[in-house]
């Protein structure tokens, strides 16, 4: 097994920043240029793909070297239901778990 590279947590934050940046310069274009697309229904689409495509970037590059799973809740409905939650839920739960991290690593 490869040893896990872990991040730190001023490298994630400024890594979580550029991610919402993009994402929320992405959404406005979205809104800008989606007024010649919206009545298809296109943009709809277009705003989930974008959001899930980032949720799932975030599942495979920041959350692996921010969290340890511990031994003893490392089962399967534990890391599941979390991974889905980030992943579904992602600009929400990725702040807050970065904010936790934050406040854990400052006090």
């Amino acid at each position: 097994m490869k040893p896990k590279k872990t991040i730190t947590i001023k490298y994630t934050l400024r890594y979580a920043f550029h991610v919402y940046l993009s994402y929320l310069l992405a959404l406005g274009f979205l809104v800008v240029k989606g007024n010649k697309v919206i009545a298809d229904g296109s943009i709809i689409v277009i705003f989930f793909l974008i959001t899930y495509f980032v949720g799932a970037f975030h599942l495979m590059r920041v959350l692996p070297g921010i969290v340890e799973w511990h031994s003893i809740y490392n089962t399967l409905d534990n890391v599941v239901s979390t991974k889905l939650r980030l992943f579904f839920f992602w600009p929400i739960t990725f702040g807050k778990l970065l904010f936790s991290l934050f406040v854990n690593s400052v006090l």
